[in-house]
Formats: C-alpha cells, structure tokens, sequence
C-alpha cells in the first residue's frame, strides 16, 4: 500500500461518511431515533441478521439493541422467527410496514440526492456512477 492510497482511502471515507450522514439525517422518519434508522437499514440491508450482528453492525452493546429492538417490534415495523437449522437463534427481518418505511425513505433520499446533483454533467455522473460500481466490487 502507497501513502497516496492510505490518504485518498481515508479522505474519501470521512468526507463519504460526513455527507452521507447529512443525507440519512434528512430521509429519516420523524418516528424514529437515527439509532432505530439505523437498524432497520442494516436490517433492510442483510434481510435477516441476528440481534448479535445487527449490534455489531450498528456498533451497540447488546442491552441497547434488545431494547431498541423491542420498541421496534412494538411499531411492528420488524418480525422475528426462529432459525430453521438452530432453534436457540432468531433472525429478525423487516415487517411489510418496516419494508414500507425504510423504501419511503429512500424514495425521500432519492429526491434529495437528485435536486442535490441536478446541475451535475451528465458525463460527471456516469463517472460517478463507474466509480461506486467499482468500489462495490473491490470492497
């Protein structure tokens, strides 16, 4: 690995991570805490995850994944069901209301991302668009 690789790789995640974050920021339903968001979309994301990973993935401790968790159950906006091969695991996926709430709010994010770029050459964004297909792949 170069320095000029390490740099580029660490200006281009924090400058992603800040202008994502402003973005989900704003698509996220009023309902919801960012962390509860955040949930649903790595849930959204894996389509079943286990408790253990969902908190890894949101980088939580347990106790506050069990209780955010519970409170979106009680918003039936996840369903949880036993693993078919180990009973003792649950795998926890989005509710068709989940479904509905997470897509609406990247119907939202789609609409500010657009007015966002909307002044963008269209060559700029089909070079962007090669550049996140590329990282998709690579990462």
């Amino acid at each position: 690995m170069t320095p000029e690789f390490f740099g580029s790789f660490l200006q281009f995640g924090m400058r992603f991570s800040t202008v994502s974050g402003k973005l989900l920021r704003q698509c996220k339903p009023d309902s919801l805490t960012p962390l509860q968001y955040e949930m649903l979309r790595i849930i959204d994301a894996d389509k079943e995850v286990t408790l253990s990973d969902l908190c890894n993935c949101a980088e939580i401790i347990m106790p506050n994944g069990s209780r955010e968790m519970k409170k979106l159950s009680a918003m039936e906006l996840v369903e949880k069901k036993n693993d078919s091969k180990d009973k003792r695991i649950q795998l926890i996926s989005l509710s068709s209301k989940g479904e509905a709430l997470v897509h609406g709010s990247y119907q939202t994010l789609m609409k500010i991302i657009g007015e966002q770029y909307k002044d963008l050459p269209q060559s700029d964004l089909e070079k962007m668009t090669q550049s996140f297909i590329a990282l998709n792949q690579l990462l």
